[in-house]
């Protein structure tokens, strides 16, 4: 029962993350393109998802390895299974890499900024930022896909 739970949170997790990341990439293509509105936008989200968004993508990454380490004892499972988890495991570690290295020292300038006076380069931190954005959503996706994937393909070989 205790692995059950922890396939089930690497699921949820793993897929919390990836649909936030497509959420605020399909919200950031629809904004205006108004300085002062994507300032106090951005100064909003990175308020409410600075936070559990990385806590969540942990929480999925402890959550698949511990469910991949239950996968080296099962005979029934193939090594297919074991690579698809893993990949999924990489793919969170790559997201959290864009997300550390990248987003962070962005968003902490941003944080910064004053919403009635952006610097005139705010449209070029934008496009880094937007940038980086459309990577971590491709990575944090395709892990997502992956512990499905891996999921699947471990309940075809038990049934």
């Amino acid at each position: 029962m205790g692995l059950l739970f922890v396939r089930f949170m690497s699921i949820l997790l793993a897929g919390l993350v990836a649909g936030a990341t497509v959420c605020v990439l399909l919200v950031e293509r629809s904004l205006p393109d108004s300085a002062s509105f994507y300032v106090l936008y951005k100064q909003r989200t990175i308020q409410a998802l600075t936070v559990p968004l990385p806590l969540f993508a942990a929480l999925a990454g402890v959550a698949i390895l511990v469910d991949t380490y239950s996968l080296w004892g099962d005979a029934g499972s193939s090594r297919l299974c074991l690579g698809l988890a893993l990949g999924s495991v990489a793919f969170i570690v790559a997201g959290g890499i864009l997300t550390k290295a990248g987003h962070f020292p962005i968003n902490d300038q941003i944080a910064a900024w004053d919403p009635a006076a952006p610097p005139a380069s705010w449209s070029a931190v934008q496009a880094k930022w937007a940038a980086l954005h459309l990577m971590r959503t491709l990575v944090s996706t395709a892990a997502f896909a992956l512990v499905i994937a891996s999921n699947l393909l471990r309940a075809s070989f038990h049934d």
